[in-house]
Protein backbone atom coordinates (compact mmCIF):
# COMPACT_ATOMS: atom_id res chain seq x y z
CA UNK A 1 0.00 0.00 0.00
CA UNK A 2 1.22 3.50 -0.85
CA UNK A 3 1.82 5.68 2.20
CA UNK A 4 0.94 9.37 2.42
CA UNK A 5 1.23 11.93 5.17
CA UNK A 6 -2.04 12.37 7.02
CA UNK A 7 -2.20 16.08 6.09
CA UNK A 8 -1.94 15.41 2.31
CA UNK A 9 -4.13 17.86 0.38
CA UNK A 10 -3.55 16.68 -3.19
CA UNK A 11 -2.01 13.74 -5.03
CA UNK A 12 -0.47 14.42 -8.45
CA UNK A 13 0.09 11.79 -11.16
CA UNK A 14 0.46 11.80 -14.94
CA UNK A 15 0.78 9.67 -18.07
CA UNK A 16 -1.45 6.71 -17.22
CA UNK A 17 -2.14 6.18 -20.97
CA UNK A 18 -5.32 4.09 -20.68
CA UNK A 19 -5.70 2.31 -24.02
CA UNK A 20 -1.99 1.81 -24.57
CA UNK A 21 -0.90 -1.83 -24.42
CA UNK A 22 2.11 -0.82 -22.31
CA UNK A 23 0.04 1.05 -19.71
CA UNK A 24 0.36 -0.25 -16.14
CA UNK A 25 -3.38 -0.48 -15.51
CA UNK A 26 -3.24 -3.01 -12.67
CA UNK A 27 -0.74 -0.93 -10.72
CA UNK A 28 -2.80 2.23 -11.20
CA UNK A 29 -5.98 0.41 -10.15
CA UNK A 30 -4.27 -0.78 -6.95
CA UNK A 31 -2.97 2.76 -6.37
CA UNK A 32 -6.50 4.22 -6.61
CA UNK A 33 -7.87 1.50 -4.31
CA UNK A 34 -5.27 2.39 -1.70
CA UNK A 35 -6.21 6.06 -1.85
CA UNK A 36 -9.94 5.30 -1.63
CA UNK A 37 -9.52 2.97 1.37
CA UNK A 38 -7.39 5.55 3.18
CA UNK A 39 -9.92 8.29 2.44
CA UNK A 40 -12.88 6.21 3.64
CA UNK A 41 -11.00 5.13 6.78
CA UNK A 42 -10.14 8.75 7.54
CA UNK A 43 -6.41 8.18 7.05
CA UNK A 44 -6.44 10.98 4.45
CA UNK A 45 -8.97 13.35 6.06
CA UNK A 46 -7.65 16.49 4.30
CA UNK A 47 -7.30 15.05 0.78
CA UNK A 48 -9.12 17.40 -1.60
CA UNK A 49 -7.84 16.53 -5.05
CA UNK A 50 -6.36 13.90 -7.36
CA UNK A 51 -4.63 15.86 -10.12
CA UNK A 52 -3.78 14.05 -13.35
CA UNK A 53 -1.32 16.09 -15.41
CA UNK A 54 -2.06 14.81 -18.88
CA UNK A 55 -2.51 11.60 -20.85
CA UNK A 56 -4.89 9.73 -18.58
CA UNK A 57 -6.18 8.40 -21.91
CA UNK A 58 -4.13 7.51 -24.99
CA UNK A 59 -6.08 8.29 -28.15
CA UNK A 60 -2.97 7.66 -30.23
CA UNK A 61 -3.12 4.03 -29.11
CA UNK A 62 -6.87 3.40 -29.15
CA UNK A 63 -10.27 4.91 -29.98
CA UNK A 64 -13.05 6.65 -28.07
CA UNK A 65 -15.19 3.56 -28.66
CA UNK A 66 -12.62 1.29 -27.01
CA UNK A 67 -12.11 3.67 -24.07
CA UNK A 68 -15.87 3.75 -23.48
CA UNK A 69 -16.72 0.06 -24.00
CA UNK A 70 -13.68 -1.98 -22.95
CA UNK A 71 -14.43 -3.39 -19.50
CA UNK A 72 -10.75 -3.70 -18.56
CA UNK A 73 -10.82 0.07 -17.94
CA UNK A 74 -14.09 0.21 -16.00
CA UNK A 75 -12.47 -0.52 -12.65
CA UNK A 76 -10.35 2.62 -12.95
CA UNK A 77 -13.33 4.74 -13.97
CA UNK A 78 -15.40 3.40 -11.07
CA UNK A 79 -12.64 4.15 -8.55
CA UNK A 80 -12.29 7.71 -9.87
CA UNK A 81 -16.05 8.16 -9.47
CA UNK A 82 -15.94 6.76 -5.93
CA UNK A 83 -13.12 9.14 -5.00
CA UNK A 84 -15.16 12.03 -6.38
CA UNK A 85 -18.16 10.86 -4.35
CA UNK A 86 -15.92 10.98 -1.26
CA UNK A 87 -15.15 14.68 -1.76
CA UNK A 88 -11.93 14.24 -3.76
CA UNK A 89 -11.94 16.42 -6.87
CA UNK A 90 -10.65 14.60 -9.97
CA UNK A 91 -8.81 17.23 -12.02
CA UNK A 92 -7.42 16.52 -15.51
CA UNK A 93 -4.97 18.70 -17.41
CA UNK A 94 -5.27 17.33 -20.93
CA UNK A 95 -2.12 16.07 -22.65
CA UNK A 96 -0.95 15.66 -26.23
CA UNK A 97 -2.24 12.06 -26.44
CA UNK A 98 -5.74 13.32 -25.60
CA UNK A 99 -6.12 16.60 -27.46
CA UNK A 100 -4.58 18.24 -30.51
CA UNK A 101 -1.71 20.54 -29.63
CA UNK A 102 -1.14 21.86 -33.13
CA UNK A 103 -1.49 25.48 -34.19
CA UNK A 104 -2.56 28.12 -31.70
CA UNK A 105 -3.56 25.60 -29.03
CA UNK A 106 -4.13 28.26 -26.34
CA UNK A 107 -6.79 29.91 -28.49
CA UNK A 108 -8.35 26.61 -29.59
CA UNK A 109 -8.20 24.70 -26.33
CA UNK A 110 -11.77 25.44 -25.17
CA UNK A 111 -13.25 24.25 -28.48
CA UNK A 112 -11.07 21.13 -28.49
CA UNK A 113 -11.93 20.37 -24.85
CA UNK A 114 -15.63 20.63 -25.66
CA UNK A 115 -15.21 18.23 -28.60
CA UNK A 116 -13.22 15.84 -26.39
CA UNK A 117 -16.11 15.64 -23.91
CA UNK A 118 -18.71 15.36 -26.68
CA UNK A 119 -16.97 12.36 -28.25
CA UNK A 120 -16.98 10.52 -24.92
CA UNK A 121 -20.69 11.27 -24.52
CA UNK A 122 -21.41 10.09 -28.07
CA UNK A 123 -19.82 6.78 -27.12
CA UNK A 124 -22.05 6.47 -24.02
CA UNK A 125 -19.39 7.20 -21.40
CA UNK A 126 -21.43 7.08 -18.19
CA UNK A 127 -18.90 8.01 -15.49
CA UNK A 128 -19.16 11.25 -13.52
CA UNK A 129 -15.49 12.21 -13.05
CA UNK A 130 -15.09 13.39 -16.65
CA UNK A 131 -16.70 16.84 -16.94
CA UNK A 132 -15.66 20.05 -18.67
CA UNK A 133 -15.51 21.79 -15.26
CA UNK A 134 -12.74 19.38 -14.21
CA UNK A 135 -10.70 19.57 -17.44
CA UNK A 136 -8.17 22.27 -18.16
CA UNK A 137 -4.81 23.02 -19.74
CA UNK A 138 -3.03 24.68 -16.80
CA UNK A 139 -3.28 24.62 -13.00
CA UNK A 140 -2.17 27.09 -10.35
CA UNK A 141 -1.90 26.23 -6.65
CA UNK A 142 -1.71 29.34 -4.49
CA UNK A 143 -2.35 30.82 -1.08
CA UNK A 144 -4.76 33.73 -0.58
CA UNK A 145 -5.62 35.22 2.83
CA UNK A 146 -4.30 32.14 4.63
CA UNK A 147 -6.32 29.79 2.39
CA UNK A 148 -5.08 27.37 -0.27
CA UNK A 149 -6.78 27.32 -3.67
CA UNK A 150 -6.33 25.41 -6.91
CA UNK A 151 -7.14 27.38 -10.06
CA UNK A 152 -8.10 25.73 -13.37
CA UNK A 153 -7.14 27.57 -16.57
CA UNK A 154 -7.97 26.79 -20.20
CA UNK A 155 -5.71 29.39 -21.84
CA UNK A 156 -2.56 31.13 -20.68
CA UNK A 157 -4.25 34.37 -21.78
CA UNK A 158 -7.21 33.94 -19.42
CA UNK A 159 -7.90 33.98 -15.69
CA UNK A 160 -8.84 30.70 -13.96
CA UNK A 161 -12.39 29.67 -14.83
CA UNK A 162 -12.69 27.74 -11.55
CA UNK A 163 -11.15 27.94 -8.09
CA UNK A 164 -11.21 24.94 -5.73
CA UNK A 165 -10.72 25.61 -2.01
CA UNK A 166 -8.25 23.10 -0.58
CA UNK A 167 -7.56 24.23 2.97
CA UNK A 168 -8.04 27.02 5.50
CA UNK A 169 -4.46 27.17 6.69
CA UNK A 170 -1.70 28.12 4.26
CA UNK A 171 1.69 26.47 4.06
CA UNK A 172 2.58 27.53 0.50
CA UNK A 173 3.37 31.15 1.49
CA UNK A 174 2.29 33.65 -1.16
CA UNK A 175 3.77 31.80 -4.13
CA UNK A 176 2.08 30.41 -7.24
CA UNK A 177 2.77 26.79 -8.16
CA UNK A 178 2.19 26.14 -11.85
CA UNK A 179 1.28 22.71 -13.27
CA UNK A 180 0.59 21.41 -16.76
CA UNK A 181 1.37 18.43 -19.00
CA UNK A 182 4.39 20.19 -20.47
CA UNK A 183 4.08 20.05 -24.27
CA UNK A 184 3.74 23.84 -24.23
CA UNK A 185 7.43 24.16 -23.38
CA UNK A 186 8.90 21.96 -26.09
CA UNK A 187 10.90 23.50 -28.92
CA UNK A 188 8.26 25.18 -31.09
CA UNK A 189 9.44 23.93 -34.49
CA UNK A 190 10.05 20.36 -33.34
CA UNK A 191 6.73 20.30 -31.47
CA UNK A 192 4.71 21.37 -34.50
CA UNK A 193 6.54 18.85 -36.67
CA UNK A 194 5.77 15.98 -34.30
CA UNK A 195 2.25 17.02 -33.32
CA UNK A 196 1.08 16.62 -36.93
CA UNK A 197 1.93 12.94 -36.67
CA UNK A 198 0.15 12.70 -33.30
CA UNK A 199 -2.98 14.23 -34.86
CA UNK A 200 -2.76 11.79 -37.77
CA UNK A 201 -2.31 8.92 -35.33
CA UNK A 202 -5.61 9.76 -33.62
CA UNK A 203 -7.47 9.18 -36.93
CA UNK A 204 -6.14 5.75 -37.99
CA UNK A 205 -7.62 2.34 -37.13
CA UNK A 206 -6.89 0.60 -33.84
CA UNK A 207 -4.90 -2.06 -35.69
CA UNK A 208 -2.54 0.54 -37.12
CA UNK A 209 -2.45 2.35 -33.78
CA UNK A 210 -1.27 -0.88 -32.14
CA UNK A 211 1.50 -1.28 -34.72
CA UNK A 212 2.57 2.34 -34.27
CA UNK A 213 2.49 2.07 -30.48
CA UNK A 214 4.70 -1.04 -30.48
CA UNK A 215 7.11 0.58 -32.92
CA UNK A 216 7.31 3.74 -30.80
CA UNK A 217 7.85 1.78 -27.58
CA UNK A 218 10.74 -0.15 -29.14
CA UNK A 219 12.19 3.06 -30.58
CA UNK A 220 12.18 4.70 -27.14
CA UNK A 221 14.00 1.68 -25.67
Amino acid sequence: MVRFKIDTLAIVVSDIHIGNEFSRLYEFTAFLKDILVMKINNNLPFLRGLIILGDLFDLNATSYDDLCSNNQYFGIYTLLDELKNNDVSIILALGNHEISTSGFYNLQFVRRKKKFIELFKENFFSYDFLTKEDLCQYLILTSVDNNIYLGLIDSIYEEPFRWIHFANKSFVNDEYYFMTHGYQFEDKDIHHLITGWWDFGKTISNQWKSIFTSFWANLKK
